[in-house]
């Protein structure tokens, strides 16, 4: 099942992306980054920030291990290869 990396937003801007470092109070309680399966709804406040250099960048500091990143960047992959066809 297909997984999607998200990231927080503060005012407009994407923490990890566009804004390094920030103020944990700034996230109005929420994780600065989560990971949902395909067919969940994205929470309001995220984005999706699903590539592989995201993955390799924050995967592994929010999934539960390696293999869920591993996973992830093969269906990245996947889908890249087959819709070329």
């Amino acid at each position: 099942m297909k997984k999607y990396l998200l990231a927080y937003q503060i005012s407009g801007q994407t923490v990890g992306i566009d804004i390094e470092t920030y103020n944990p109070t700034d996230l109005n309680g929420n994780s600065a980054m989560q990971i949902i399966l395909d067919g969940e709804t994205i929470p309001n406040g995220y984005v999706d920030i699903s590539s592989i250099k995201n993955w390799d960048r924050f995967g592994e500091d929010y999934a539960n291990d390696y293999m869920v990143v591993r996973e992830a960047l093969y269906e990245i992959l996947v889908d890249g290869i087959y819709s070329k066809y």
